[in-house]
C-alpha cells in the first residue's frame, strides 16, 4: 500500500532499516590515503631579532636646585 510506504519509509530510514521496493544504498567510496604528516618544527616562523633595551637617564639640570647635589 502506497500510503503505508509514505509513512514507514522515513521510521525505516532511522531505523537503518531497508523497505521492500528501495534501490540498495550506493557503495562507499573509498577513503583517500592520507598525506604524510609535515615536521612542525620546520615550519615555525622565525623569530624576531632580538631588540637592545636602553634606559635613559634623566639629565642632572632635569631635577630642581634643592634637590640636586651639584649646587
Amino acid at each position: 500500500v502506497p500510503r503505508a510506504g509514505r509513512i514507514l519509509r522515513p521510521l525505516a530510514k532511522s531505523l537503518a532499516l531497508q523497505m521492500p521496493g528501495d534501490p540498495p544504498p550506493p557503495m562507499p567510496t573509498p577513503a583517500a590515503p592520507p598525506k604524510p604528516a609535515k615536521n612542525p618544527w620546520l615550519s615555525l616562523p622565525s623569530l624576531p631579532e632580538p631588540v637592545a633595551l636602553t634606559v635613559e637617564r634623566p639629565n642632572r639640570n632635569f631635577y630642581p636646585p634643592q634637590f640636586s647635589k651639584a649646587r
